[in-house]
């Protein structure tokens, strides 16, 4: 049951929040305003989209992890990639 807690609180993050930094790299990288899509408008492009955002994430991250037997060995990666950002 907290699993289920802490999964919901997470996707819940993503659906508010990946959009708007997705839509904050998109601006930056774009030329002009013109290119820049609304985020707040009727025609909202799909990629963000806060409920296509945890579709991906889910389909992507979450049910590839929760279908694994075991998961010990990203303890490992975890540790690794940590001491190589170091």
């Amino acid at each position: 049951m907290q699993n289920i807690g802490a999964m919901s609180s997470y996707m819940f993050i993503i659906k508010n929040q990946l959009p708007s930094v997705l839509h904050t790299i998109i601006c930056a990288a774009a030329d002009t305003p013109e290119e820049c899509p609304n985020l707040y408008g009727e025609d909202v492009p799909w990629y963000l989209n806060g409920n296509m955002m945890v579709i991906i994430v889910v389909v992507c991250v979450v049910a590839p992890l929760a279908s694994l037997k075991s998961i010990e060995f990203l303890g490992k990666q975890a540790v690794h990639w940590l001491l190589l950002t170091n």
